[in-house]
């Protein structure tokens, strides 16, 4: 006969294996901290993202330089924070995942370089896979028009230039990541002039 782990009719109120009042976990102690500072919830957010992704990588489920986990600002819910594409899952830190807009655009300019791409992007979201054939190579050519680069949905990032130093510049430039200093954003104006100044010059591309 099977032991039941309910006390028999009549016994003490008592368990072979211990008190199951002892498994139940505080409720409170499950949810999440609440913050009243939503800077102080920003930085927590952004640290647990960062965690996250080093945790995926630890039981091998990262992608390589492709994948991505996501987590919504607490202060602007239209926005998200998201890693950067080329940085593998294990070296993410709290600095270096950026935020981006529902259309993947990103919102916080952080050096001179990232303005050079100053609206002079777009984002094809249309991807069909390895490019093998020339109508895919057409769409995506149609979706840049002049811009410098283009983001490729479920792919990476994609520059064009007028010679292949201004080509790789670009890719350079759009893929630097941050030093782990404090983040300090750069103006719509100043963005404006940085771009006439620096990304014009190598913007002077045929419309396709």
């Amino acid at each position: 006969m099977t032991p039941s782990a309910e006390p028999a009719t009549g016994q003490s109120n008592s368990y072979r294996n211990g008190d199951p009042q002892l498994a139940v976990m505080d409720e409170e102690a499950e949810q999440p901290p609440k913050f009243d500072d939503p800077y102080q919830k920003h930085r927590y957010l952004k640290h647990r993202l960062a965690l996250a992704f080093r945790i995926f990588a630890k039981f091998d489920l990262s992608e390589g330089v492709a994948g991505h986990i996501t987590v919504r600002d607490p202060m602007d819910p239209t926005s998200f924070w998201v890693n950067p594409f080329g940085i593998h899952f294990s070296l993410i830190e709290d600095t270096d995942p950026i935020r981006v807009d529902r259309s993947g655009n990103t919102l916080d300019m952080l050096t001179q370089d990232f303005c050079v791409l100053w609206n002079d992007h777009v984002l094809y979201s249309n991807f069909a896979g390895l490019v093998l054939a020339t109508a895919e190579g057409k769409a995506i050519a149609a979706a840049l028009r002049n811009k410098k680069a283009a983001l490729l949905a479920n792919d990476g990032l994609m520059t064009v230039g007028q010679s292949i130093k201004a080509t790789i510049q670009l890719a350079a430039d759009a893929s630097a990541t941050g030093t782990g200093r404090s983040l300090v954003t750069i103006g719509e104006d100043e963005a404006r002039a940085t771009w006439v100044s620096v990304g014009t010059i190598v913007q002077d591309m045929p419309t396709l």
